[in-house]
C-alpha cells in the first residue's frame, strides 16, 4: 500500500491532510464525488477547483515543485 509513503512525503513537506478511505460509507461519497478511482489520491484545492494528484510520483513531484511553507 502506498498510503505510508504518500503520508510520510506529505508530512515532511509540511503539508496538512485527511485520510480518507473509500471503503467506508462517508469516504465513498466523497471518492463518488471527486471521481477518485485509486488511492492514493490528493486533492489540492486551487482557485478553479481541486486539483487531483493520483499516484506516488505525481504527489512526490507537486511538492517538489510547490514553494515551501515559511513560518
Amino acid at each position: 500500500c502506498a498510503l505510508p509513503i504518500s503520508k510520510k512525503l506529505l508530512e515532511k513537506a509540511g503539508v496538512s491532510y485527511r485520510v480518507v478511505y473509500a471503503d467506508e460509507r462517508q469516504g465513498a461519497a466523497f471518492a463518488e464525488a471527486h471521481s477518485i478511482i485509486q488511492a492514493p489520491t490528493l486533492l489540492m484545492p486551487e482557485a478553479d477547483g481541486p486539483r487531483k494528484l493520483t499516484n506516488i510520483g505525481e504527489i512526490a513531484g507537486y511538492l517538489r515543485k510547490r514553494e515551501p511553507v515559511t513560518a
